[in-house]
């Protein structure tokens, strides 16, 4: 991978059509893709550079803008594929919160107005790959613009102040007067009525920079420190009240405890320490616990939730996003001659949805439905609903936009759909819910047999070989194969393999993949190996679902020893179970 200039890399493979009275095709009208270099090389820490921002959102802890950044013109690229912009607390990426990712080439990101950004004051953009980020970004300290407003835009007059309502609380039976300790039982306790009996003036302005990570990994239940910035005027204000509720409106507010000082915070004290397994529910069983607010409290009562400091509260576990749960997702076209995908892509959550196992949402285009071939191209974090599209070609093979709710752990098993077709701005659309796990009336139900492999390559992570199979008595409704390598048999986290040419699918007719001689033995999870080799067939509709797919275990051959195992207990007596069944004295049977 070079140039015929030693100094420079090579970052793009071009193809022209030539002829021999006009040579080449001139380099604007050649196809091109950005070359990316498979080795097990991070992404080059200078391929980027000149970050700016300017925040141009008004509130407080909240941003928006568009994010730029520069590639110097000899950065090697090679070893990229995305471009991933966080906001974070420091330079090092401490507390980094992704804003988005796009695909490498491109220059800017727009940063939706009302991200909220807490106390994070840098904005990183990190070259990306598969292998993950660059050890360091790129990177721009900024102002929050809603910060620096003026004290005395801040402290309007009475008259202008909007006001809040005296409420009289109740805990179980018993008013706030009564209350004096903790819950008990270590959970949050709810309010079970508020009465409004006066109104009183009340200065609105909140807490800021709200920040929580849950450290209990167990999902339905949260542990860890709630922390804020006080407001700039404390006076008037008694302390803090924090809940956990349905919705940004507090809907169903659960009202969680201090360890030290019980129920509420007082001023001063800029931080909560929640009882160990207190639990992620509302008052209403059936309305999940999706975000965390903090309201300051004066005499009077609670500031209005609508002012109240708010994020999306992240539940910590190895749980998988729910159902995605949206109730529909649109794109608005801006490309007058349909040769591109450009401009925003909306959803909205349904009524009611369990949003506390997703960090973010992200879009693809895709094949079909259920993008049984898709491209990434870009996400944003959980509470944003929209993301801005700049030039992503769109071939004949994406008409579709996906919408996934993700998490470190992995995405949803469903995606929100919507089909664009081609035609400039006056393209169709169709809104529709699709599941990822293929049933049997969406894709091929019969599949091959006789699977068998031999890795020929003796580096350890790495395979060579062929992948060989009968195909099923009746191929009528099968267009071709994937070769998929995944964490499990039921395809979990599955890699598609290309064949030594780089193509994913194989014609029917084919019954056999020759892999590329240094294929890496990986998942789409860096945390789960590749344990499994699975062949699916595909046709129109999509693939096959793995369940009924062809598998085999994938045995990886060089000098390695098997890695340990980690045994599960099977039983009251340890890790192995065994129970003769076999009355016979010195003969043995059951099982294992």
């Amino acid at each position: 991978r070079t140039c015929c200039e030693a100094d420079l890399p090579a970052n793009w493979l071009l193809v022209f059509a030539w002829n021999i009275d006009l040579g080449l095709q001139p380099v604007d009208l050649a196809g091109k893709a950005p070359l990316y270099d498979w080795s097990g090389s991070p992404p080059d820490v200078g391929a980027l550079n000149n970050v700016t921002f300017a925040d141009s959102d008004a509130g407080p802890g909240e941003i928006g803008g568009i994010v730029r950044w520069d590639m110097p013109w000899d950065a090697d690229l090679g070893f990229m594929t995305e471009i991933a912009v966080y906001a974070a607390a420091l330079p090092d990426g401490a507390m980094k919160m992704l804003l988005g990712t796009l695909p490498r080439g491109l220059r800017h990101l727009e940063v939706a107005p009302g991200t909220a950004c807490g106390e994070r004051r840098y904005i990183l953009v990190y070259p990306q790959s598969p292998i993950g980020l660059a050890t360091t970004a790129a990177y721009i300290e900024f102002e929050d613009f809603g910060e620096n407003l003026t004290v005395s835009a801040m402290m309007a007059p009475s008259s202008a102040r909007n006001h809040i309502h005296v409420f009289a609380e109740k805990l179980h039976g018993h008013s706030l007067a009564d209350s004096d300790g903790p819950p008990t039982t270590s959970q949050a306790y709810t309010e079970s009525s508020l009465t409004s009996t006066s109104t009183v003036s009340f200065n609105e302005g909140g807490v800021s920079g709200l920040r929580f990570v849950d450290s209990n990994m167990d999902a339905y239940a949260i542990e860890g420190v709630v922390q804020w910035t006080p407001p700039v005027d404390t006076s008037g204000i008694v302390g803090y009240t924090v809940f956990v509720a349905y919705d940004e409106e507090n809907t169903n507010g659960v009202e969680l405890f201090d360890t030290v000082h019980g129920r509420g915070v007082p001023v001063g004290v800029n931080r909560l320490t929640l009882y160990d397994g207190t639990q992620r529910a509302t008052r209403d069983p059936s309305s999940p616990a999706n975000w965390l607010l903090v309201f300051v409290r004066n005499e009077a009562g609670l500031q209005d939730a609508s002012k109240a400091a708010k994020i999306p509260l992240y539940d910590e576990s190895l749980t998988l996003p729910s159902e995605l749960g949206l109730s529909g997702v649109s794109f608005a076209c801006t490309d007058e001659d349909g040769s591109d995908v450009v401009g925003v892509v909306k959803w909205m959550p349904a009524d009611v949805v369990d949003l506390g196992f997703i960090t973010h949402y992200t879009v693809y285009v895709a094949d079909s439905m259920v993008g049984t071939i898709e491209q990434r191209i870009g996400a944003v974090p959980r509470g944003t609903n929209q993301l801005h599209v700049s030039s992503v070609t769109l071939i004949d093979i994406f008409p579709y936009i996906l919408v996934y709710a993700e998490n470190p752990h992995g995405r949803s098993a469903t995606t929100a759909t919507t089909m664009y077709s081609d035609w400039g701005c006056f393209g169709s659309m169709i809104s529709a819910t699709a599941r990822r796990t293929l049933t049997a009336m969406m894709g091929p139900v019969m599949g091959v047999t006789g699977l068998e492999f031999v890795d020929t390559n003796r580096e350890a992570f790495l395979l060579g070989g062929v992948v060989r199979w009968f195909p099923p008595g009746n191929t009528s409704q099968i267009t071709s194969y994937a070769v998929s390598i995944a964490f499990d048999e039921s395809g979990t986290y599955g890699n598609r393999l290309h064949d030594q040419n780089f193509q994913l699918n194989v014609p029917v007719g084919t019954n056999q993949m020759i892999l590329h001689d240094r294929t890496w033995r990986n998942t789409t999870n860096a945390d789960y190996p590749a344990n499994w080799l699975l062949v699916l067939a595909s046709n129109s509709a999509g693939l096959q679902n793995a369940s009924s797919a062809a598998k085999i275990p994938l045995y990886d051959e060089s000098l390695s020893e098997p890695s340990l195992i980690e045994f599960e207990q099977v039983s009251m007596f340890g890790f192995v179970d065994f129970e003769d069944t076999d009355q016979r004295y010195g003969i043995v049977a059951g099982v294992v």
